[in-house]
């Protein structure tokens, strides 16, 4: 599961998309950076929510779900563009049902991973608008 953590470095707070992993020498969990997407520049507002009317192309929802994400945690204008060229959220927009997949197992286990709002409305929504091979 990947989410964003903030980080405060010399009177400044820095985000990074981040995942949880186990260390088996250590025998304990780690965070593994995924992608840095930017200083905060404004104070977050953890409880936003994400409103409709919800874009209607799959992959401007993804776009519209990473701008709120950014919003909420008060994220410079530059984490946009970071964030969705993290390797999970390429992913996700690159996501298409096939007949030979188990698409609705496989994309919430790549949704899991991008760190975007985990509620049922938004991921029904996304996963409707997935384009079909």
């Amino acid at each position: 599961m990947a989410f964003i953590r903030l980080k405060p470095h010399h009177h400044k707070r820095y985000a990074y998309l981040v995942s949880s992993v186990w260390d088996a020498n250590k025998q304990m969990a780690a965070q593994k950076v995924l992608a840095y997407l930017g200083q905060v520049v404004q104070s977050p507002v953890p409880n936003r929510p994400f409103e409709p009317p919800y874009p209607k192309i799959y992959a401007e929802m993804i776009k519209a779900l990473i701008a709120h994400q950014c919003r909420r945690f008060g994220l410079e204008n530059g984490s946009l563009k970071r964030y969705a060229a993290s390797g999970p959220i390429q992913k996700l927009i690159a996501f298409r049902i096939n007949a030979s997949n188990a698409p609705i197992q496989r994309f919430a286990a790549l949704y899991h991973q991008t760190g975007l709002p985990l509620e049922t409305n938004i991921v029904i929504g996304l996963y409707q608008r997935i384009p079909k091979r």
